[in-house]
């Protein structure tokens, strides 16, 4: 392995430029081993196969608009699935908004000893825990 003298990155032993910042590498042979590859990049325009890099070790070119894709665009999620995520937003909010109205007219409007409807009470709050606990699901797993 070559270490570059200009920022410190372990390269190939067959890089001529450094993979890390394109500093020219022939200048410095600092040889040692203790690297692990984290990836492979091929590069479009010599071939080389190079790790997870901004600048392809043989020529100097630059990886950033090689073909590989990043993780946000291999993960983005179809219209459909989009579609989907929305309408269940919409139920859990319904049974959000349900239970809180439920809820509201037992404590206000039926009676201020709203104890005595402890079933309606208590479904009236799993309305709303229903519609909490699903929305922060969705939510949470948007990304």
């Amino acid at each position: 392995m070559v270490k570059c003298s200009n920022c410190g990155a372990w390269n190939n032993d067959s890089n001529n430029f450094c993979s890390n910042c394109a500093n020219d590498l022939r200048k410095n042979h600092e040889i040692t081993t203790g690297y692990s590859k984290l990836g492979e990049i091929k590069c479009s325009k010599c071939g080389t196969i190079n790790t997870n890099v901004n600048f392809c070790g043989f020529c100097g070119n630059t990886l950033q608009n090689s073909s590989i894709k990043s993780s946000s665009d291999v993960q983005r999620k179809s219209p459909g699935r989009q579609l989907i995520h929305f309408i269940l937003l919409v139920i859990f909010g319904t049974l959000f908004l349900k239970g809180l109205l439920d809820f509201y007219e037992l404590v206000f409007y039926v009676s201020p000893y709203f104890y005595t409807y402890d079933f309606d009470v208590l479904v009236s709050l799993a309305y709303m825990g229903v519609g909490l606990f699903g929305g922060y699901f969705l939510i949470k797993n948007q990304s």
